[in-house]
C-alpha cells in the first residue's frame, strides 16, 4: 500500500504542476507514468506471494491447516490488492485533475 500510495500521490502532484504551468500534453505523459509503475510493483509482489504462499501462513501460526487455509486464501488477496492498486492508478492520473488529462 505504502508504495502504491506514494506513487500515486506523487503523480497527482506532478500532473497538477505541469497542468498549472500550461502543459497538458506533459500532464498527459505522467499521468500515463504510473500504470506501468504499478504493474511492475505488483507482477512483483504477486511472484514473491505466489512462491512462498505455503510458508506465508507459518508467520502467524504453527497449525497446519490454517497455514493450508492462508495459501488457499492468498489468490482472493492478491486479486483484491491488484483491483486496489488500479483504483489508486485511475485516481491518481484521471480522477483528481481538470479534463485536459484524459
Amino acid at each position: 500500500w505504502a508504495f502504491i500510495g506514494s506513487v500515486s500521490m506523487a503523480t497527482s502532484i506532478r500532473c497538477g504542476n505541469h497542468l498549472g504551468a500550461g502543459q497538458p500534453a506533459h500532464a498527459k505523459m505522467a499521468a500515463k507514468a504510473p500504470y506501468y509503475l504499478h504493474a511492475v510493483i505488483m507482477a512483483t509482489i504477486w511472484t514473491v506471494l505466489m512462491s512462498l504462499r505455503h510458508r506465508v501462513g507459518y508467520l502467524y501460526t504453527a497449525e497446519p491447516a490454517v497455514a493450508e487455509l492462508a495459501a488457499q486464501a492468498l489468490p482472493m488477496y492478491l486479486s483484491y490488492q491488484t483491483c486496489s492498486c488500479l483504483n489508486f492508478t485511475v485516481s491518481a492520473g484521471t480522477g483528481c485533475h481538470d479534463a485536459a488529462v484524459v
